[in-house]
């Protein structure tokens, strides 16, 4: 299909017979390892060749909703074939239909990987255990704005942000980036430091979500119970709801996405506190009856400060 154009052409739109420019949809890094592998050997363009299965994207699973369905093992079998995953390094296919069978990382790494950006950061592993925090609107909120600045970028000067650039983008000051940063076109833009995000380890994302379960429990003696396999587990902001749903009606679900966000703002600047030998096991302990020894961990500057957070903005939002 592409035999007879490089690589190069293929991704400026040559190819009349795709009509559009081509997309490498795995193996970036091995081919950035190939380009300067080659290029240490002083190899010509005639080396530079790669195999590749060729795709057209109108059959992948977005355009034909029979693929990728039924049971877990049976989705599992269609991926590793319909996608070519087989081969000797073992793909992690199990956690790719984890996602798959999530709704909400479904729609969202479907739109994340629509711009070159996405696609050079998504990886499966980070992705699937951030899934299983049940915090997904803290993650998608740097990924929508994200989403929006690069979407205007690209709107505007026909521009795919690469990688690198929003590295760079993201460091420098906010303001007065674009000189005419006054057009309304601007007002949304902002580089959220998307990078420092997805470094987040898997152990860190594992003590929000426990922290997070905590704070449910403050505001909620009743709070849901999931099955463990579920992949489309409640998220646990939705725990907040109903303390905040008679004074907030309507309102109530943009308050708990605040609410969650200054929290695990504050868990992720105090993480090596809660975290620390000698706080450690308070994560693991929760009120149940033993409230007596559950109040002890409120000696402790982190978990007093938290508690101080969470009545501060309850009262705020509620009025009080």
């Amino acid at each position: 299909m592409l035999d007879h154009l490089s690589w190069e052409q293929a991704q400026d739109g040559q190819d009349m017979v795709v009509g559009e420019k081509a997309k490498l949809m795995a193996g970036n890094y091995r081919v950035e390892a190939l380009k300067k592998r080659l290029r240490l050997l002083g190899c010509g363009k005639e080396e530079r060749w790669w195999i590749c299965d060729i795709y057209n994207k109108a059959t992948l699973s977005s355009s034909d909703n029979t693929l990728f369905q039924g049971p877990k093992t049976e989705v599992e079998r269609q991926m590793l074939e319909h996608l070519g995953l087989s081969g000797r390094v073992k793909f992690p296919v199990r956690r790719l239909g984890t996602l798959w069978r999530n709704q909400n990382w479904k729609q969202m790494i479907t739109r994340w990987c629509e711009f070159l950006l996405g696609q050079a950061t998504f990886n499966i592993s980070t992705f699937e255990w951030m899934a299983s925090c049940r915090i997904d609107d803290f993650w998608f909120t740097t990924f929508h704005s994200v989403i929006n600045s690069i979407s205007q970028i690209r709107s505007e000067f026909s521009i795919d942000v690469q990688s690198s650039d929003w590295i760079q983008l993201a460091s420098l000051p906010q303001q007065n980036l674009f000189l005419t940063a006054g057009d309304d076109v601007y007002d949304n833009l902002g580089f959220a430091d998307v990078h420092s995000l997805l470094k987040t380890t898997k152990q860190e994302g594992k003590v929000m979500s426990i922290v997070m379960s905590h704070v449910c429990q403050w505001l909620n003696r009743d709070p849901a119970r999931v099955g463990e396999r579920d992949n489309n587990k409640p998220l646990l902001r939705k725990d907040f709801l109903p303390a905040l749903r008679e004074k907030c009606g309507d309102d109530a679900e943009k308050q708990s996405i605040k609410l969650q966000e200054r929290l695990l703002g504050y868990v992720r600047d105090k993480m090596s506190d809660f975290t620390s030998p000698g706080m450690e096991h308070y994560l693991h302990e929760y009120p149940d009856n033993a409230r007596d020894a559950y109040a002890k961990r409120f000696e402790h500057q982190a978990w007093r400060d938290m508690l101080i957070l969470v009545v501060d903005s309850t009262l705020r939002i509620l009025g009080r």
